[in-house]
């Protein structure tokens, strides 16, 4: 009686099957090996322990093992089992036929399926274990992001090849992505774990990518694409690579569960606070959409934290659309701020900063809306820390349909970030004394004038607060700079970069600011002192002369920077190719590459 086999299914590129062996020759040390047509591709033969037999139900006589293979798609082949380098048997192999079995085996042998089906993640102690993370489509070849691991010796690291569904070698290049030596994993277990990016030529749809080392002491690995794989792939790199606001629907499912309950806002209102500091809210208003301040003024009065004041700055009393507002609204804590003249967003803010009476000053935008938890949040966090005098929370954007999405979860203050473009944004609110220590904006940052007056308070040096909740909905329309467009507003994004180097001159950093090819996005590049101060680039060293040859030379070659070194820590190498290496990269190096030694283990 011969190797039967019992159930075949699909996964992950690969087929899984559970093979049926005399007791007599499935004692021995087994292997397989696939043929298609000449040519050889991996695969691997595990031995299916006695527990999982006994759970089975399966007859206890026989020896069970499971072969895992690459699936190629249409193609026809045939798998030798060996036994000490014997064929013990072989049976051929129809994959358009195994599609089919799969299906019907998932159906009927749904448990034998469920035991072998990835069966080989687990089996990295003696070999190599590959599979893909990701795929990325560049503009002719793709990209595949590989993960390998294994046990034992670190310094193991795989040499590759590609393979077709034919068994022809493929053209690739790859690189390594990161290096994870003794990594401890969740369940206990120690490996080391390389990912790799590599492009294969002319992006197949089913190719077998193996692993294997040159010295034998770790076995061959392989993994395998096939078409229906490479679609699930894609499409789950497409979604890893997606926008994070771009399922705004979900986004809005996610935003009603989180938002102030009726509950709390009552409770909210009906706190007994250490701390009530007047909170002035300034609108800057011109030729002002009369229904979104009607539903601003309707979000300030929803507010749960009752002591605030609302001033509207009239740029365009002609129009009578901000009185008609707040006569509908009939509350006293609303205020008309006359503007003299409707000269520049900037001009009206400081007019109503002028006009405000409150310890706490809040910048809203006419046409956008408050959460009615947004004051109670940032008196709640004045009141934790009196030290805070720079406030600003989460945000989304009401698209033209009146629906929220693009939600943007902000940090705690970045400097570098802010550097490069306004991630304060809103809801901004400062205290009034800062104010009067750093004074209000000039006319020439409008449009600007809230990033003007972020990096301002940055350069006095005051505490941030970020509250980490959607506070403000920005409202996007022609004419608003809600989309990042700078062809609503084109002088905000010159007015940001004004703004930004007038930052570096006030804190005497030498740099010069330049556009970055986005709407509101800038590069700093700071000049560096003279002369250039020395950077040493310390490389621990054993063996692997190839790899710190690419290392250095890839410095000495496209390094722009003039004044490295490079000290190499020898720790124990025993390749005579290694010290020879050392000789030729200090002779390279004129000078610039030291040899360090130092003898511990490690």
């Amino acid at each position: 009686m011969g190797i039967k086999r019992l159930v075949s299914c699909r996964s992950a590129g690969k087929v899984y099957s559970l093979l049926r062996i005399p007791a007599s020759q499935g004692e021995g040390a087994c292997a397989a090996r696939l043929l298609v047509g000449e040519r050889e591709l991996p695969a691997s033969l595990f031995a299916l322990e006695h527990r999982k037999v006994r759970e089975l139900g399966l007859d206890a006589s026989f020896a069970y093992k499971v072969l895992v293979m690459p699936f190629l798609n249409s193609r026809i082949a045939r798998v030798e089992i060996l036994e000490h380098g014997t064929v013990i048997d072989s049976f051929p192999v129809r994959f358009d036929a195994l599609k089919m079995a799969s299906i019907l085996a998932y159906r009927t042998k749904p448990a034998l399926c469920a035991a072998v089906r990835d069966f080989d993640r687990d089996y990295c102690a003696g070999g190599y274990y590959l599979a893909f993370d990701h795929g990325f489509q560049g503009a002719e070849d793709d990209v595949w992001r590989i993960r390998i691991d294994w046990q034992g010796d670190a310094g193991a690291q795989p040499g590759l090849a590609v393979y077709g569904a034919d068994g022809e070698p493929l053209e690739f290049t790859s690189h390594v992505f990161e290096y994870q030596p003794g990594l401890l994993t969740q369940d206990g277990v120690r490996l080391h774990r390389l990912y790799l990016s590599v492009l294969v030529k002319g992006s197949p749809r089913d190719f077998v990518l193996v692993a294997r080392d040159s010295s034998g002491r770790v076995a061959s690995g392989f993994c395998s694409l096939d078409g229906r794989f490479f679609n699930a792939l894609r499409g789950a790199s497409d979604a890893y690579m997606s926008d994070a606001c771009a399922d705004d629907e979900a986004y809005r499912r996610w935003f009603e569960r989180h938002r102030a309950t009726p509950g709390q806002l009552a409770a909210q209102r009906a706190m007994e606070r250490s701390v009530s500091p007047l909170v002035s809210i300034v609108v800057p208003c011109f030729r002002s959409n009369g229904n979104y301040l009607s539903e601003l003024i309707d979000s300030v009065l929803a507010q749960s934290y009752a002591r605030w004041e609302l001033l509207l700055v009239d740029g365009s009393p002609e129009d009578g659309v901000v009185a008609q507002a707040v006569a509908r609204a009939s509350d006293n804590r609303i205020r008309i701020i006359a503007s003299s003249e409707n000269t520049d967003i900037v001009s009206n803010t400081n007019v109503g900063i002028e006009a405000s009476r409150g310890e706490l000053i809040a910048f809203l935008d006419h046409d956008d809306l408050l959460e009615p938890d947004a004051l109670h949040c940032y008196v709640a966090a004045l009141e934790a820390d009196p030290g805070i005098a720079v406030l600003y929370s989460d945000e989304d954007h009401i698209g033209e349909d009146d629906l929220l999405c693009q939600p943007v979860f902000k940090s705690a203050l970045d400097v570098d970030l802010l550097y490069s473009h306004n991630c304060v944004t809103h809801f901004l609110a400062v205290r009034a004394e800062l104010l009067d220590q750093i004074g209000l904006s000039s006319v020439d940052v409008a449009g600007a004038q809230d990033y003007d007056l972020t990096l301002r308070a940055l350069a006095a040096g005051v505490k941030f607060k970020h509250i980490p909740r959607v506070l403000y909905h920005w409202r996007m329309h022609a004419g608003s700079t809600a989309g990042d467009s700078a062809e609503s507003k084109p002088y905000a994004h010159t007015a940001g970069r004004l703004a930004l180097e007038r930052h570096f001159v006030q804190r005497g950093i030498a740099a010069s600011i330049e556009d970055a090819g986005e709407s509101f996005v800038y590069r700093v590049r700071y000049e560096l002192p003279q002369p250039h101060p020395l950077a040493s680039i310390v490389i621990p060293s054993r063996d692997h002369a190839d790899m710190l040859e690419a290392c250095v030379a890839s410095f000495l070659e496209h390094s722009t920077y003039d004044n490295l070194e490079f000290v190499i820590v020898e720790n124990n190498s025993e390749q005579p190719e290694t010290f020879a290496c050392y000789d030729r990269l200090i002779e390279r190096g004129a000078g610039r590459v030291r040899i360090v030694t130092w003898k511990g283990e490690g």
